[in-house]
């Protein structure tokens, strides 16, 4: 089963305390409007979702 990894490109590090998301799960901080969130690693405000990567894994 696939999962999805939050990266925060500021740092680098996952950007959630959930270090990974499954795609059929609703990512409920894309959808919020006023979109915010604290960064898990270096707790900086992410207020864009440009300073995001997902990444797609998909295990062997």
């Amino acid at each position: 089963m696939s999962r999805i990894l939050a990266i925060h490109t500021g740092c680098g590090g996952p950007a959630t305390d959930e270090d990974t998301i499954y795609p059929e799960q609703q990512i409920s901080f894309l959808n919020d409007e006023a979109f915010t969130l604290t960064c898990f690693t270096c707790l900086d405000e992410i207020s864009d979702r440009e300073e995001l990567r997902l990444t797609e894994v998909n295990p062997q």
